[in-house]
């Protein structure tokens, strides 16, 4: 009951988070189509509906690839979790992470379907904080790669480039090193500890009910650090669940280049334009994943018309964020509403899995 509670009182942030990416993105699409309106509009109803079915196919693979990964985690870890499962797991974690600021509720919203599934608190929490782990290493790796590949044709014509890249690289690289030292350090679990046994105390005056409950937690957290050392002693596996997260950067940073496509941009050198549209987009993904806004809106707007302001002719740039933005948000936000609604209700009514405690 309490859990539900919970839910409904995220949820109604959630709306607001919502809200809040619908007034931005109206500000976006006025500023992008105030000048030359119907050019603009007629360009992307002409849009290439082949091509912007492949940028769609880019948002269904990032979404499968993510479910694959939680497989493998989970798989490493000893527990079995069918890819009918993991995959809404994986959609409903993008649409919370697109719906809150700093995309912040992601992981704590696949806790609790993960937990709906069957999967205890510790197994969940292992399994996603591997993946986020994981995830940000890749993100700075290809970040760096983007960077040295790119650094010289974006900073010709880009504002402060060197201040925003060091900017997205210390961020992440702070957030990095926090999560990873969290999740292994054996002071920050006692401090964790000690800390609700404080705030138990404030509220309960049953003091056994704080004893099972602070011992509840211990062994918890006891499980998740024995699961994860065991992890990271497989360092074959993490290798593994690294290059699968750089593939799904390379093929989800595609997106902007099949946006050109699809909107007819003329294209001289193909491999070339394709390596900037990459980089370009993962640069933008690195300076804008804090971004304390829900999807980073506005700033990702900024960044796209920043990175892609010479790649774009002048008329088609407002069209191709609208298009880009359209694919890569909008669409994963109505999409992975949509499931969350309908696999939410399912749930309820019929358990996955059960694990024992």
């Amino acid at each position: 009951m309490k859990r539900d509670t919970d839910m409904k009182l995220l949820k109604s942030g959630k709306f607001w988070n919502i809200v809040v990416i619908i007034i931005i993105a109206s500000i976006v699409m006025w500023l992008s189509l105030k000048d030359d309106t119907a050019e603009k509009l007629a360009a992307l109803a002409s849009a290439n509906i082949w091509w912007v079915l492949v940028a769609v196919g880019v948002i269904l693979f990032w979404w499968i690839s993510e479910a694959w990964i939680l497989q493998l985690i989970a798989k490493s870890e000893g527990h079995k979790y069918r890819f009918v499962d993991a995959l809404p797991a994986a959609i409903i974690g993008q649409f919370y992470s697109a719906a809150t600021p700093s995309a912040s509720g992601g992981q704590f919203f696949q806790v609790y379907f993960m937990d709906r599934q069957g999967f205890k608190i510790t197994t969940s929490v292992l399994i996603l904080t591997v993946n986020f782990i994981i995830y940000v290493g890749s993100l700075l790796v290809m970040s760096v790669i983007a960077a040295i590949a790119s650094f010289s044709y974006f900073d010709s014509f880009m504002p402060a480039l060197p201040l925003w890249l060091a900017i997205g690289f210390a961020a992440n690289a702070v957030v990095y090193l926090l999560i990873l030292n969290a999740a292994s350090s054996k002071k920050f679990h006692r401090t964790l500890i000690a800390f609700v046994a404080r705030i138990l105390k404030l509220f309960r005056r049953d003091q056994q009910k704080i004893y099972h409950t602070t011992m509840k937690l211990e062994k918890n957290i006891t499980e998740f650090r024995a699961s994860l050392n065991t992890i990271k002693q497989n360092k074959k596996a993490y290798f593994e669940f690294f290059l699968v997260n750089c593939l799904r950067l390379v093929g989800f940073h595609t997106l902007p280049f099949f946006v050109m496509l699809a909107l007819g941009v003329p294209i001289v050198n193909v491999p070339l334009t394709l390596m900037y549209c990459m980089c370009g987009s993962i640069l933008i993904g690195l300076i804008t994943s804090f971004i304390p806004i829900p999807g980073a809106s506005g700033g990702a707007e900024a960044f796209f018309g920043l990175f892609f302001m010479n790649l774009f002719p002048v008329d088609l740039l407002g069209p191709g964020l609208i298009l880009w933005r359209s694919i890569q948000l909008y669409f994963p936000l109505i999409v992975g509403g949509i499931i969350t609604v309908w696999y939410t209700a399912y749930i309820k009514k019929k358990p996955l899995i059960t694990e024992e405690e």
